[in-house]
């Protein structure tokens, strides 16, 4: 009886997160034993980065003496046992506070626990431009990466970079796209800025100089989508490129070059700031390629403009258009993304139909020849999202997979493939971006992985080899 008396006593135990000890008595003496007082020191061995880039946060600790038990609590949200290392996952996008307090064997508790404070800021959006990437982060600033020789990563110089570097000035964004030379954000207010190339006034502030910080877009508010296209985007050539915003009131306004009507105001002049596309209502979304654009309206048609030399307007013709065209048959569309050019979207049943150039499988149809009405991607039927780059396409499918086709590297080598192939190493993807010659995922808890071509570092993992699997861009946040 007395054993078991001691065993009793000697055992913590927690209710509602206190922690409690019984004084030690020895049965048959009939005297109390004084017990070591000295709580023992809690020390935290390992955590994570601060600012950190994951919604997931691992802690390692220990104490000062042989053997102890841990009481853990996150943003004081109550005491509870716990051991090391302890994970928590999906942690929101801000502040936290994590402390951890130690038990000795001889019942004594660390009164002033080891805390750890850091802040969770993670990417939002990822943008693949034709040789640099973009993301917004959950804080609102923009950070970029790869090629900057026209300082299309926004950090005030020209330098190319193969690791993220902060957007200058930037610090209330909710979205960006990245495009052949240029980028542009939306802002929290409403408004516009881009910066890079400005050849044809891509940049919509009433000039044509290049800007290595952003520029605020001339006359433009409530804007709540952009994107940014291009052509001619070999780093040795001037590029030229456009751009198009959708504004809260369903009307699109666009800007930049206008070789082909791609601006959609029934003209073929370029305008430096931004000009109405004509008889165009009701749009949920927009896209540009290298030298047309399209709209996703609300009743789930698609209308584009532009270029037309190998369909990529999908009305069934060749003939270039300055205003914007129906495409055949795309009465159920939740979302539509343009190549360079090439152009698909997302039927609301899960289906995928692409139209226009299909010269390297970018069209994901088992062949590889042009055409100028929507044909179906072989094998997709459960796609959520997809995206168009230069030459090729990749989708975002229900059970996690991403699905890409067309022009992409591999070991070094060029290839084709015009069926769609299930890219290794990705999980728990949130978004994907495809670019110029590489693709990137958004994951669910903020990581970014990219792949493909990185002679200009656009794959931000710090180095410029091209990789046919995915890398983690680095330095996020």
């Amino acid at each position: 009886m007395g054993w078991l008396l001691r065993r009793m006593f000697l055992k913590p135990f927690f209710i509602t997160g206190a922690v409690f000890t019984a004084l030690l008595f020895y049965a048959g003496c009939g005297c109390e034993k004084e017990m070591d007082r000295r709580p023992p020191d809690t020390i935290i061995t390992a955590s994570p980065a601060n600012p950190a880039g994951s919604t997931t946060a691992t802690f390692e600790f220990t104490c000062d003496e042989e053997e102890c038990l841990y009481e853990c609590q996150i943003d004081s949200q109550g005491w509870e046992a716990c051991e090391s290392p302890k994970t928590y996952t999906g942690l929101s996008k801000t502040e936290h506070v994590f402390e951890v307090r130690a038990l000795d064997m001889s019942g004594n508790l660390d009164e002033t626990p080891g805390t750890y404070l850091w802040t969770i800021i993670t990417a939002e959006q990822v943008s693949a431009g034709y040789a640099h990437t973009c993301a917004v982060l959950s804080d609102g600033r923009v950070k970029c990466w790869g090629l900057n020789n026209h300082g299309q990563l926004g950090d005030g110089t020209n330098n190319d970079s193969p690791v993220p570097v902060f957007v200058t000035g930037i610090n209330n964004a909710v979205g960006v796209s990245a495009g052949c030379a240029h980028t542009c954000a939306v802002l929290s207010d409403g408004t516009a800025k881009c910066w890079g190339s400005n050849t044809s006034g891509q940049l919509g502030d009433g000039t044509n100089i290049d800007a290595n910080s952003p520029v605020s877009v001339k006359g433009i508010n409530g804007v709540i989508e952009i994107s940014a296209g291009g052509y001619i985007c070999e780093p040795s050539f001037p590029p030229n490129g456009h751009t198009c915003a959708l504004l809260d009131n369903g009307r699109v306004e666009c800007w930049g070059f206008n070789f082909a009507g791609q601006l959609g105001n029934g003209t073929i002049q370029d305008s430096n700031i931004p000009v109405q596309v004509s008889d165009l209502y009701n749009v949920k979304s927009i896209t540009t390629g290298a030298l047309h654009s399209c709209a996703l309206l609300n009743d789930g048609r698609v209308k584009c403009w532009g270029l037309n030399v190998f369909g990529q307007l999908g009305d069934g013709t060749t003939n270039t258009s300055a205003f914007p065209v129906s495409v055949s048959g795309m009465n159920s569309a939740v979302s539509v993304s343009a190549g360079a050019y090439h152009t698909c979207g997302l039927l609301s049943d899960g289906r995928v139909k692409c139209w226009g150039k299909n010269d390297n499988g970018e069209l994901g149809n088992g062949s590889n020849t042009d055409t100028n009405i929507p044909t179906q991607v072989v094998g997709i039927n459960t796609a959520i999202s997809l995206s168009a780059g230069g030459y090729h396409t990749c989708t975002l499918i229900s059970d996690g997979n991403v699905e890409c086709w067309g022009a992409g590297v591999r070991n070094g080598i060029d290839i084709s493939i015009n069926v769609p192939v299930t890219v290794v190493g990705l999980t728990s993807v949130f978004s994907i971006d495809s670019g110029g010659g590489h693709s990137c995922s958004l994951l669910f808890d903020g990581t970014i992985k990219c792949w493909g071509y990185n002679t200009q570092g656009q794959l931000g993992n710090g180095e410029n080899n091209d990789s046919s699997s995915p890398v983690t861009v680095i330095g996020l946040p």
